[in-house]
């Protein structure tokens, strides 16, 4: 097997299935509407992006958190008033938990079952490409389009971000900043002061919050939660990258090889042979200078790269230039 195939979401959409970042949003805008409306609501995204969800995983590291918690302000309690009582300290931290569950689990739920949903068209045989079975295969995707419609065994398949329909252990989705960036900055005390110096510096810091706080504490686990942590995916993947030494052949077929997912790229840069021929798919012409200078940033040498389209390589074309078997 010196053949290793990446597979991206691109992959199952040139198969018919609708699993792209809008189908999502559809998804959750027709079965969980108030979801769909705290994202739309409170995440950014950047100018370039026609929308949220053309870049989804990556614009879910711009959750605006400290908006959610301006905007539930008024629940924080007056320990001054003459109604206040002990368990009013709790309300506050519990809705910014209710908010962490709904845009973390909650969220992941929704994609497993969105996944779940999605339907294989009767055309998707008719797109099925020349694909050599028994090569390995880098799977990005959540789906079983392999094992569906190639008949590709499991043994042959790393479901590197986990599958809905084989592994036990929740989908991987998420954003590639370290959570450390999102964490509070703790003032620390100048050095060498005195004794009287210090309890007044203290003094003059000492702005804890209990409810506030806490709530902030709670909501900004999303950000650790919701990262991928691909450097540590990585290393529970030693064992099968270490075994791609043998690979001399490499076909990424749909994958936007995007800044989230580039320490893979790196990662298989350095693991197969190193005068492999890399070849990616494209979808449109513009999108060619991209993914090969995403692929050059990650270490592969320029004469070793070639672009194709996946519509070249199906079985029931006739024009063929190209043998995958």
């Amino acid at each position: 097997m010196s053949k290793l195939y990446v597979i991206g979401n691109g992959f199952d959409l040139h198969h018919g299935l609708k699993t792209s970042y809008y189908d999502f949003s559809k998804y959750l805008k027709e079965n969980n509407p108030p979801l769909f409306d705290t994202l739309e609501k409170y995440i950014s995204y950047p100018i370039s992006d026609d929308s949220l969800w053309s870049r989804f995983e990556e614009n879910l590291a711009n959750l605006d958190a400290d908006e959610i918690l301006s905007e539930n302000s008024d629940y924080l309690p007056n320990i001054a008033s003459d109604d206040f009582r002990s368990r009013d300290l709790h309300t506050f931290p519990d809705i910014m938990h209710e908010q962490f569950l709904q845009l973390t689990s909650g969220l992941l739920s929704e994609f497993k079952n969105f996944i779940l949903a999605v339907r294989f068209p009767e055309s998707a045989y008719e797109q099925k490409l020349r694909i050599d079975k028994d090569s390995i295969f880098l799977n990005f995707n959540y789906t079983n389009t392999l094992e569906r419609l190639y008949n590709i065994t499991n043994n042959h398949i790393n479901y590197i971000h986990n599958s809905v329909y084989r592994n036990r252990d929740e989908i991987i989705l998420g954003h590639g900043i370290d959570p450390e960036n999102f964490e509070k900055e703790i003032p620390t005390p100048p050095d060498n002061l005195d004794e009287e110096d210090y309890e007044e510096w203290y003094r003059m810091n000492n702005d804890y919050d209990y409810s506030f706080d806490t709530g902030r504490e709670s909501l900004y686990e999303y950000f650790k939660i919701m990262h991928k942590p691909t450097k540590q995916i990585i290393e529970n993947n030693k064992i099968f990258f270490d075994s791609l030494d043998i690979i001399d052949e490499i076909y990424i077929f749909g994958h936007s090889i995007s800044e989230v997912d580039i320490l893979y790229f790196q990662k298989l840069a350095k693991s197969v042979s190193p005068n492999s021929k890399w070849s990616f798919s494209y979808y449109s012409h513009e999108n060619i200078p991209i993914l090969k200078n995403s692929l050059i940033g990650a270490g592969v040498k320029e004469d070793q790269i070639s672009s194709i389209r996946l519509q070249d390589i199906q079985r029931n074309n006739t024009q063929l230039s190209l043998d995958f078997e």
